[in-house]
């Protein structure tokens, strides 16, 4: 049907050439940068996520677009290596430790704080002190 306008109209015929050819440079654009951003190491989940999204919203833009196979076989080769680099990020966070909180029983001992809350990322470890042993 899309064929059929472009004939009939040659307004539509520019239109959609100006939109694919629009279309062929944003593709172009967001590879590099999405390149850019896993050549640089990414460390970051959130961003690889936002590249992820932006690789989706082309891609969906791309389909409407009609898109021709080469250009879409492109777009989701890049989403799977983005894809592929958030789920490798997201797997190499791990817990390192674990703390339990302070308890009634050590505060009646007089048992000092060893670790505190910074916040729900962060703990500040106190160093202890024991004259007797000279430490």
């Amino acid at each position: 049907e899309a064929g059929l306008v472009e004939h009939e109209h040659p307004i539509f015929a520019s239109a959609s050439a100006l939109l694919r050819q629009s279309l062929e440079e944003n593709v172009v654009r967001l590879v590099k940068q999405v390149e850019l951003g896993l050549a640089d190491g990414a460390e970051n989940v959130d961003t690889l996520k936002e590249a992820e999204d932006e690789v989706k919203r082309a891609l969906g833009a791309a389909r409407a677009a009609g898109a021709r196979a080469p250009q879409l076989a492109a777009l989701e080769r890049l989403w799977k290596r983005v894809h592929n680099g958030v789920e490798d990020l997201a797997d190499s966070i791990r817990v390192f430790c674990r703390i339990r909180p302070f308890n009634e029983a050590e505060a009646c001992q007089n048992e000092d704080r060893v670790a505190s809350l910074i916040d729900p990322m962060t703990i500040e470890v106190t160093e202890r002190r024991d004259d007797s042993e000279g430490k």
